[in-house]
């Protein structure tokens, strides 16, 4: 267990009646909920996913849900008390990306070093030749990240008096509503240093049939991220589908060797070029 967490269904119980706020703002699980507790509007299901080679200790990398407005969107896992870094965007903490379904188009929300809330870029889906996938974005996470999240968070939030049922009644729906997706990894936890992510777009019926097809170019990219990855490293992954609505997210997961030279990465394939 992680030693920012309760070690007993008991401890967590008490911990919960004792004390109010508990855990870091950063955490992946209270991110998602920020408009809910902050502005009383409701938040669709999400979907909690989860890595690990140990089933009693499931550690969690990101949320997944989709909008009304169809759009999707991603919280990534957080380094408590650091930033992620995105190359090609200016903000210093990057909060979600998401992904216009009609257009293919992505952008990264996040904070600047004031506070801040902005928008940052626009990129593309990535579609593979000959295959009706579509490349979202990869997610380098390191280990160290990932064990070293809170296993308990709370925040103790004041409703205004008229919304107060409604707030409450919808936070009950979105935890009865969410759903786990487990995805291990394919080599020990003990022998792993980061986790790679790649997060493809399938239709329903293709399903993650081909996508190890498109890993090999799409790893020759993590050069200047990974130290002591070689040109022809040949990495072992496993990939698990994710129905949404009616579309598929496959989520291929690997553990490239060597060390991140900085904390968590998240990559998009590429910013459109311009109009003329």
């Amino acid at each position: 267990m992680s030693e920012h967490g309760p070690k007993s269904q008991e401890d967590l119980s008490r911990m919960f009646r004792e004390q109010g706020d508990i855990g870091a703002d950063s955490s992946v699980f209270l991110r998602p909920l920020r408009q809910l507790l902050e502005q009383g509007k409701p938040v669709g299901q999400v979907h909690c996913l989860t890595t690990g080679s140990n089933p009693q200790r499931r550690l969690p990398f990101g949320m997944l849900t989709e909008t009304k407005k169809g759009r999707l969107v991603f919280w990534s896992v957080l380094p408590r008390d650091t930033h992620v870094l995105c190359p090609g965007s200016s903000l210093s903490v990057i909060d979600h990306i998401t992904l216009e379904l009609p257009t293919g188009k992505s952008h990264v929300t996040g904070y600047d070093h004031s506070g801040r809330r902005v928008h940052s870029g626009l990129w593309e889906l990535q579609h593979m030749a000959e295959s009706r996938l579509a490349l979202w974005f990869t997610l380098l996470v390191p280990m160290s990240v990932l064990l070293d999240q809170d296993n308990a968070v709370q925040r103790v939030v004041r409703a205004p008096t008229p919304d107060a049922k409604r707030r409450i009644d919808e936070f009950v729906r979105y935890t009865r509503s969410m759903r786990p997706h487990h995805m291990a990894l394919p080599s020990p936890q003990e022998e792993t240093n980061c986790v790679w992510l790649t997060v493809f777009l399938s239709p329903p019926a293709s399903g993650c049939a081909d996508v190890g097809t498109w890993l090999t170019p799409v790893l020759k990219t993590l050069g200047d991220q990974v130290e002591g990855l070689a040109a022809d490293c040949r990495v072992r992954a496993l990939a698990y589908p994710v129905r949404i609505g009616t579309r598929t997210v496959c989520v291929v997961v690997a553990c490239p060797p060597g060390e991140l030279r900085n904390g968590v990465v998240l990559g998009l394939p590429r910013q459109p070029v311009p109009s003329a």
